[in-house]
């Protein structure tokens, strides 16, 4: 992620959020003045409890939500203007998978993209035969996603944004009910990937895996953010956030232990 030689830096600056803010119309505060940004190639996990803002900030990303603040991807302001350009640098994969799957087939799923970016079909095929490769689902193409698990159908979703191709992959849960075999090959996938990612998750030992870098929300703010491994460690500030020492560490660090 940074350049540990004397050589100047080339690497570019993905995303900047500055003091962004979003009330929704019942006049719940779901962000509140959040800024933070990230570098090509960082791997950033948003975490807090339920309703701490984190699937509303993602929202914010490629403008499907818009507060007030401002949000810059590869240094262009999300704007009316820009939103066609934003979408195609990032890929948001949702909670729910159904959100994002409507098209008879899988292949039609995923195809969808590229067909809306006026790419030709020998293209379109190439792009939907590699992304269904890359979530392992590729003898899947003419089944419909209506008839797959909740897992199985995650998996399509994010096969759904890879086939854009999109510099920046946001996904809301990304574990969310995988079983222990896909949820082991997604953080593989992930870990591998050399997007930019940014995630929000409940699965701190997903985080402690794959980010370099994890960001505490609580009631719309940022209360917390540094390495994984050190902040999702610290049982008495994950505490007062409503959140859990990773299984991981609960082996190690008893309860006991002097913060």
């Amino acid at each position: 992620m940074f350049d540990a030689t004397n050589e100047p830096s080339t690497v570019r600056m993905a995303l900047e959020v500055q003091n962004l803010s979003y009330t929704y119309p019942d006049g719940t505060r779901a962000l509140d003045g959040v800024s933070f940004r990230v570098q090509e190639g960082e791997k950033v996990a948003l975490v807090g409890p339920n309703g701490a803002g984190k699937s509303t900030l993602l929202l914010q990303l490629n403008g499907i939500k818009r507060g007030d603040g401002m949000v810059k991807v590869f240094s262009v302001e999300v704007s009316q203007a820009t939103l066609k350009l934003i979408r195609q640098q990032v890929g948001l994969v949702f909670q729910d998978p159904q959100d994002q799957l409507f098209c008879p087939t899988i292949f039609e799923d995923v195809a969808f993209g590229p067909l809306n970016l006026g790419l030709d079909a020998q293209e379109i095929h190439k792009r939907v035969h590699q992304a269904l490769s890359e979530v392992e689902m590729q003898d899947y193409e003419r089944h419909s996603s209506f008839h797959l698990s909740s897992g199985e159908q995650k998996r399509i979703a994010i096969a759904t944004i890879l086939s854009v191709q999109p510099e920046i992959l946001v996904i809301d849960e990304p574990s969310s009910n995988l079983d222990p075999k896909h949820r082991r090959q997604l953080i593989t996938f992930l870990q591998q990937s050399r997007k930019t990612l940014v995630l929000a998750s409940h699965d701190l030992d997903l985080v402690l895996e794959v980010c370099t870098r994890c960001i505490i929300l609580n009631r719309g703010r940022i209360v917390a953010e540094g390495i994984p491994a050190v902040i999702l460690r610290d049982r008495a500030l994950l505490e007062e956030n409503g959140l859990e020492l990773p299984l991981s560490f609960q082996r190690i660090i008893p309860a006991s232990e002097p913060e």
